[in-house]
């Protein structure tokens, strides 16, 4: 009968010791967790930080674009407007050479346009692509940590 008394004891330290090993490496796990999580939690802040400007940046080339339409719009209108008092006031030399100055104009009014257009549709994909990383992150960020595998139970003897 004592060498079963034995026996038990001996599991029951094995048992313990197994425990023990098995929350230290689980505390381990979960303070590798939880500094990867501070990381990435870091990170997000971080390109938060940088999609700001960058959304300024945007919203004011969009403004700049909008500004410049409604030049190109007042551009054309007035070149429309020269025509036609050229028309009325006859010369069709000195029309042909305002037509062409205005011509040339409003091509570089154009130009401009679209290249301010292009311009702040390129800042919008790359604020677009920063919130995206930072949506990416902050999923990553709240991803739970997967649970500690439980060490298996010791034979019992009988």
């Amino acid at each position: 009968m004592t060498g079963l008394a034995v026996f038990v004891a001996l599991v029951a330290v094995l048992a313990a010791v197994a425990f023990f090993l098995q929350s230290r490496s689980a505390r381990q796990i979960a303070l590798e967790r939880a500094a990867e999580v501070e990381k990435l939690r870091q990170q997000a802040e971080a390109a938060r930080a940088e999609i700001l400007p960058v959304r300024a940046d945007a919203k004011e080339r969009r403004e700049e674009a909008a500004a410049l339409r409604a030049e190109l719009n007042a551009s054309k209108k007035k070149a429309f407007e020269q025509a036609e008092a050229a028309k009325k006031a006859g010369g069709a030399a000195a029309l042909r050479v305002e037509i062409d100055k205005l011509t040339s104009r409003l091509a570089e009014a154009r130009a401009e346009a679209t290249h301010q257009a292009d311009r702040a549709r390129a800042l919008e994909i790359a604020a677009e692509k920063t919130a995206k990383e930072m949506e990416r992150l902050r999923a990553a960020a709240e991803r739970p940590a997967p649970a500690p595998v439980p060490a298996a139970p010791a034979p019992a003897a009988a």
